[in-house]
C-alpha cells in the first residue's frame, strides 16, 4: 500500500424497496454486474455511481393500475443482461444499438394479483394434487422447503404459491434464497416459514424432520440429454384435515385441465425483461388464479357469519358474568351496616339468630330511637345487662350465648347501633 499498489476488494449491491418486483430489480442488478465488468476494458461514458443515483432518485414509482415506467439505465447498455452462467445470445443482423429499456408495472388493488413467473412450469410438472397439498400446507401456516439448485426456479416456484393463496397474505418468514453459514439454522425455528435450499444445503434439514415440515424439490432439467428432472413432494409427518368434497373437487378439476393445456406449449419459468408472455401462457396463469380464487372464496363463504355468531356470542357471555358480578351476595353472619350511625354490628349466631333476621329484613327496625325500657337496661358501663341479651335471642340459643366468651355485637331487634364495651367483672 505504500508503495501505490491497487487493492480489489469485493464489491456486494442490493436493492432495498418496498415494491415487489423481483424480476425487474434482478435485470437491473444483473446490468450493473455487466457495466462493472465492462468497465474494466474501458472506462464508461457515465460512471456507475451516477447511474445507480439516477435509479434511485429519477425513476419514479408506477402508479397502482396505471401504465408501466419505463426507464434507461445507461446509454451503453445495449443487449439484455445475463447472468454468467447464460449464454450470450448472438448479436442480429441490423440490431438496433439503442439503450435498452427496462420497465416496471405495479397492478391496481381492485385487479387479481399477479406474478412475473409463469405458473405453465408448475402446472406442467406437479399433479393436481400435490399443487393442493403444498397451498394446504402454507394455508395452515406449516413449513415449506423448496429444493433446486436453480435460484430462479426457487423464486419463482415460491411468488407463484403465495400468488395463489389470495385472498390470503402470506406475513411469516419467508427467505427464497439461504446462503451458508449461520443462517441455515432458520431450518430449525419453530415458526412458519418459506425456505429456499440447493441439493447441497439438503443436509442441514434438522433429523428426524418437523411434524410439519414439506419438502418441494424442483428437480433440474438436463440441458444435454433434455431429460426432465424429477419434481416430488414429500412430507409433513402430520396429517392434514380432509378439504370439503365440494370445493375440493371443484379445484381438482380446473387444475387437470389447465395441466393438460400447461403440457402442450413451450413455456419458461421467466422471461426477460420486456419479452411478454405469449396468449396461451397468460391464459394459463389467469386460469389458475381464478381456480384458486374460487376455491377460497366458496372455503371462507361462511366466514362473516360465523364471525357475527361469535361476537354475539361473546357479547352474551360477557352480559351474563356482569350480571352475576354485580349479584350481592349473601354469606352466614354477614354484618349489618345501621344507616343511622354507620356501626356494623354482627350476631354470634348468624343466620339462626331471629332478631338479627328481622333486622335484616324490615331495615326501618334499624332506625328506630332506642325505647326507655331499653335504655333503662344500659348500666353505667354502657354495656346491656345479660338477661337482655338472652331475652332477645331465642331459647335454644342461650345456650350457645352462655358458651361464648366474648360476643362481638348486641342481638337486639329494636336498636343495633350501640357497641359492646366489656366491664370489668366480666372474665374472658
Amino acid at each position: 500500500l505504500s508503495r501505490g499498489a491497487a487493492v480489489w476488494a469485493p464489491v456486494a449491491l442490493c436493492i432495498v424497496s418496498r415494491r415487489h418486483a423481483p424480476l425487474c430489480f434482478k435485470a437491473v442488478l444483473l446490468a450493473v454486474h455487466t457495466l462493472a465488468r465492462a468497465s474494466l476494458k474501458q472506462p464508461l461514458s457515465l460512471s456507475l455511481e451516477t447511474a445507480l443515483s439516477h435509479l434511485a432518485l429519477a425513476v419514479p414509482l408506477p402508479p397502482p393500475g396505471g401504465p408501466a415506467v419505463r426507464f434507461v439505465l445507461h446509454p451503453e447498455l445495449t443487449a439484455p443482461p445475463r447472468a454468467a452462467a447464460e449464454p450470450a445470445a448472438e448479436p442480429e443482423s441490423g440490431a438496433d444499438d439503442s439503450p435498452l429499456a427496462l420497465h416496471v408495472r405495479a397492478p391496481s388493488s381492485s385487479e387479481l394479483p399477479s406474478s412475473d413467473y409463469s405458473a405453465a412450469s408448475l402446472l406442467d410438472r406437479l399433479r393436481p394434487p400435490q399443487l393442493l397439498h403444498i397451498l394446504q400446507v402454507l394455508a395452515l401456516e406449516w413449513q415449506l422447503v423448496l429444493v433446486s439448485d436453480d435460484d430462479e426456479r426457487r423464486v419463482g416456484a415460491a411468488e407463484l404459491f403465495l400468488q395463489w393463496l389470495y385472498p390470503l397474505a402470506w406475513t411469516q418468514a419467508y427467505v427464497p434464497t439461504v446462503p451458508d453459514g449461520p443462517w441455515l439454522d432458520l431450518l430449525k425455528a419453530p415458526f412458519p416459514y418459506i425456505i429456499g435450499l440447493t441439493s447441497r444445503q439438503l443436509g442441514q434439514l434438522p433429523t428426524p424432520l418437523p411434524e410439519r415440515l414439506c419438502v418441494l424439490r424442483l428437480g433440474g432439467d438436463s440441458a444435454l440429454t433434455g431429460a426432465r428432472g424429477v419434481w416430488s413432494v414429500s412430507g409433513p409427518a402430520s396429517p392434514l384435515p380432509p378439504l370439503p368434497p365440494r370445493e375440493n373437487g371443484a379445484l381438482l378439476s380446473s387444475l387437470s385441465r389447465l395441466c393438460r393445456t400447461a403440457g402442450s406449449l413451450k413455456h419458461a419459468l421467466a422471461s426477460d425483461a420486456g419479452s411478454p408472455a405469449s396468449a396461451a401462457a397468460r391464459g394459463v396463469d389467469e386460469g389458475a388464479r381464478l381456480a384458486f380464487v374460487h376455491f377460497f372464496a366458496s372455503l371462507l363463504r361462511d366466514l362473516p357469519r360465523a364471525r357475527e355468531a361469535g361476537a354475539a356470542a361473546a357479547a352474551s357471555a360477557g352480559r351474563v358474568s356482569r350480571t352475576a358480578s354485580e349479584r350481592p351476595r349473601k354469606r352466614k353472619g354477614s354484618p349489618t351496616r345501621s344507616p343511622e350511625r354507620g356501626a356494623t354490628t354482627r350476631c354470634l349466631h348468624g343466620a339462626k339468630c331471629p332478631a338479627e333476621r328481622r333486622a335484616r329484613v324490615s331495615p326501618t327496625m334499624t332506625t328506630r330511637a332506642t325505647p326507655p325500657s331499653a335504655r333503662s337496661a344500659v348500666s353505667s358501663t354502657g354495656t346491656h345487662s345479660p338477661s337482655e341479651r338472652r331475652s332477645a335471642c331465642s331459647p335454644a340459643a342461650e345456650a350457645h350465648t352462655s358458651r361464648v366468651s366474648r360476643p362481638t355485637s348486641w342481638c337486639s331487634s329494636q336498636s343495633t347501633s350501640v357497641p359492646y364495651a366489656p366491664s370489668r367483672r366480666e372474665s374472658y
